[in-house]
């Protein structure tokens, strides 16, 4: 059986859901300042109680590994962080939201930092790639702190609620990651 890791910086731990997180979780995700943000989530589908269970079985099965951010002081849950693996294109998708009282303070960057670590480290991967909503600049802040070039738009490439979005798409390689860690402080 597999371990989830639990990853930490000077801010942040980023560890496993816990069912006591799912109140937060609910309440966040109905947000509509987060939700109007992300895709769909899988809590729209099932309870936040089977979406948290389902993390264990996602990670093991499928190299898909979901990570509570959380305040390294005082435990609070911040938001979300998914690194999905491609291992057959050797990528992986890189997915995250932060609850709205917790934006603008670095723990996106800090977060992704973190997850795009454990993950070229541990994982045999190429490339990592992104995508946010073209409405959405602030994340694509984010993804060029972390390193990653704006690759291109697929237009009206999402549907919600009968309004097609764009969406941006990004990428980071192995390379390029390797050159920017050895020079950015430790996190």
């Amino acid at each position: 059986m597999l371990t989830i890791p639990v990853l930490t910086s000077e801010q942040l731990i980023l560890r496993p859901f816990e069912t006591a997180d799912v109140a937060l979780v609910s309440r966040y995700a109905a947000d509509p300042a987060v939700a109007d943000r992300v895709s769909r989530s899988a809590i729209e589908y099932q309870s936040p109680e089977q979406w948290i269970d389902q993390q264990h079985v996602n990670f093991e099965e499928a190299n898909y590994l979901t990570l509570a951010i959380t305040q390294r002081a005082g435990g609070q849950l911040l938001g979300c962080i998914t690194q999905t693996h491609y291992e057959a294109d050797e990528h992986a998708e890189l997915d995250y939201w932060i609850a709205k009282p917790y934006w603008n303070r670095g723990y996106a960057t800090e977060a992704g930092r973190l997850m795009l670590d454990y993950t070229f480290d541990c994982w045999q991967l190429r490339r990592v790639f992104a995508c946010h909503f073209a409405t959405n600049p602030a994340s694509g802040r984010v993804l060029e702190k972390l390193g990653f070039t704006r690759e291109g738009v697929l237009r009206q490439h999402y549907c919600a609620d009968n309004v097609f979005e764009d969406l941006v798409y990004w990428g980071l390689l192995r390379h390029e990651w390797a050159r920017d860690r050895v020079h950015r402080r430790p996190v």
